[in-house]
């Protein structure tokens, strides 16, 4: 998806102005976004560095990427403690 993206400008922008849209009708006042990985972090820095305030992730991976991969996100309880502590 992140090569598409990079070879297909039209449709990430009319996607970024759509995200643009939910979060305005969520009422979200100065939102901070958590990107799921490196490629993600590279779309929002792309599309919303002057909008929003944005952060990656902490994404451990466990057990043969080969085989079963088993992903973990920060849990939500701790996700307050997380961008507080990673702010820059």
């Amino acid at each position: 998806m992140i090569d598409y993206l990079k070879t297909h400008k039209p449709f990430e922008i009319e996607n970024a102005n759509k995200f643009r849209e939910e979060i305005a009708d969520l009422g979200s006042i100065n939102p901070i976004l958590i990107a799921l990985g490196s490629g993600v972090y590279q779309i929002l820095v792309r599309n919303f560095k002057n909008e929003y305030k944005f952060k990656k992730s902490l994404i451990l991976v466990i057990g043969d990427a080969r085989k079963n991969i088993e992903k973990k996100l920060v849990p939500f309880s701790n996700m307050e403690r997380f961008i507080t502590s990673n702010q820059s």
